[in-house]
């Protein structure tokens, strides 16, 4: 052996290869993990955003389901106690269009989807509010042939 050139020094070089070797290990293995993380937030803010824009869109199903109950409770018996229950979904939907509009703003490809259920929704409220519009006005005939043309 060299005079310089020790076991504990040839070892101790080995054990510094090791040390960068174990940190630069260390950090790869810690970028790997943040980008994991990070994904996996992805994901799930991305599952949350579709489990809310569902919720709305089922209940705004469920509060037109409702507006329309109301409304032919009140045609068929004339009791403006049915029309509370109307006009409360009403205001619900306009509310459950507004959160889901906002929901929307960053998704174009939704964009089309979004403004197909705004407008089915609306036609169906002005086809609600027009039979009531109808019966207040005596013209049973109208709300009756409306009702049942099945629009």
């Amino acid at each position: 052996m060299s005079p310089g050139r020790t076991p504990e020094r040839a070892r101790l070089r080995r054990t510094r290869l090791a040390l960068w070797l174990a940190v630069a290990a260390a950090v790869v293995v810690i970028a790997i993990n943040e980008i994991g993380h990070a994904r996996a937030t992805q994901t799930l803010q991305t599952l949350s955003e579709r489990f809310e824009r569902r919720l709305i869109v089922t209940r705004l199903w469920r509060q037109m389901l409702e507006a329309e109950s109301g409304q032919r409770g009140f045609l068929l018996t004339g009791r403006d106690s049915y029309l509370q229950p109307y006009r409360a979904a009403l205001l619900e939907m306009e509310d459950s269009m507004h959160r889901l509009q906002s929901l929307h703003r960053d998704e174009r490809q939704l964009a089309p989807q979004i403004l197909s259920i705004e407008e089915t929704t609306r036609q169906k409220m002005a086809e609600l509010a027009t039979t009531i519009e109808l019966y207040l006005d005596g013209r049973n005939e109208q709300w009756h042939e409306l009702m049942m043309s099945d629009i």
